[in-house]
């Protein structure tokens, strides 16, 4: 089977991000989490009725809206590897502090927003394999902040 993909998007109070899962028969590779706890949530009960086994969950960049939403996901899909590239992770080191003072609003209402900040390990290599297809990540890209991160699916011509 070949691989696929499925975009979640999230709440307006979310800034309205996204999600894409790529998966194949088995296993699956989340891109970016979201902002907000409950928007996690309901990402993975569409991702546990899917039926397929969450092996990474790959953070892009810095913005809490690409992970605070990790939280909640570690606690759901244990065995799956949060990761980034390298000067995300260090990014997102630099600035949850601050970032998790700054969101903590009445905005988002009570225990939307993490306590802490989840952080990726670095990849070793720029891809992972699923299903003997490669999900690969490059960054050096400048998007909404610097430092921005892609996801490419050869396979499915997808970024």
């Amino acid at each position: 089977m070949a691989i696929k993909y499925k975009v979640f998007l999230h709440s307006y109070l979310g800034f309205n991000s996204n999600s894409t899962l790529f998966y194949g028969e088995k296993d699956a590779v989340l891109v970016d989490a979201s902002q907000l706890l409950s928007d996690s949530y309901r990402m993975a009960a569409e991702i546990i009725s899917m039926q397929k086994n969450l092996k990474y969950i790959y953070v892009s960049h810095f913005h809490p809206d690409h992970h605070f939403g990790l939280y909640a996901l570690k606690y759901i899909f244990p065995d799956a590897k949060i990761i980034g590239l390298h000067q995300s992770v260090h990014d997102i080191v630099d600035t949850s502090t601050d970032k998790v003072d700054m969101w903590s609003i009445d905005r988002f209402g009570p225990g939307d927003i993490p306590k802490s900040v989840t952080v990726p390990m670095i990849l070793e290599k720029p891809y992972v394999e699923l299903e003997g297809e490669r999900i690969e990540f490059y960054g050096g890209y400048e998007g909404d902040s610097i430092n921005n991160t892609i996801a490419w699916a050869p396979s499915l011509k997808v970024i």
